[in-house]
């Protein structure tokens, strides 16, 4: 009797330690420019501690100026997002973001840096949504019309993109609520820019 007692109050120890265990945190250096990114492992998985800031087709600048970058990261429309994490690493999908979102949720203590990068949006020269403006500001709008981008919430909402779909032009991200404290699921356009974490393969 006295031995399963002991047994089962070491799994309870080991349980309480695990649960109260600071991450396992690292770096990784991504081959195509260099940069060094920090990692922590969280809820199981291995995730990037920073924004992405891998320029690809389809990635800015806030107010395209670098200096942004380097803080904060760049930002990705979804198609863009699919394909900029380095090698070994991609884009979380919804499920994964959402065992995050929890694991946060029940680890107040740990930090996730939210880096609040803001988002930068698409719209036609009358203020209105244009589903194609990606390819649109390549080939030129249709009747002469001008494409403009405005960048908003820099340093003041963190928006991540998640690699699932939703439906046709829209897809899942994640976004940090300030009135319940944790990061929360939603569904906009696809060509919005939004921040890019990735996870470890």
């Amino acid at each position: 009797m006295k031995e399963y007692v002991f047994a089962v109050a070491l799994v309870l120890f080991v349980c309480a330690s695990s649960a109260g265990a600071a991450p396992k945190k690292g770096t990784m250096k991504d081959s195509r420019d260099g940069r060094v990114y920090k990692t922590a492992v969280l809820g199981g998985r291995t995730w990037m501690m920073e924004n992405l800031n891998a320029e690809v087709k389809g990635s800015y600048c806030y107010e395209n100026l670098n200096k942004n970058c380097k803080r904060y990261g760049r930002l990705y429309t979804w198609k863009a997002a699919l394909s900029a994490c380095p090698k070994g690493w991609r884009l979380p999908d919804r499920e994964e973001f959402a065992e995050l979102a929890d694991w946060l949720a029940q680890n107040p203590s740990v930090a996730f840096d939210t880096l609040r990068g803001g988002e930068r949006v698409c719209f036609n020269g009358k203020n209105v949504w244009n589903d194609y403006c990606e390819s649109a500001t390549s080939i030129g709008v249709p009747g002469g019309t001008a494409i403009q981008f405005d960048y908003s919430e820099l340093g003041e909402k963190s928006y991540f993109w998640t690699g699932s779909e939703a439906m046709a032009y829209n897809a899942y991200f994640y976004v940090y609520d300030e009135d319940s404290k944790k990061y929360v699921e939603n569904i906009f356009k696809e060509n919005f820019a939004y921040s890019v974490r990735c996870i470890k393969n």
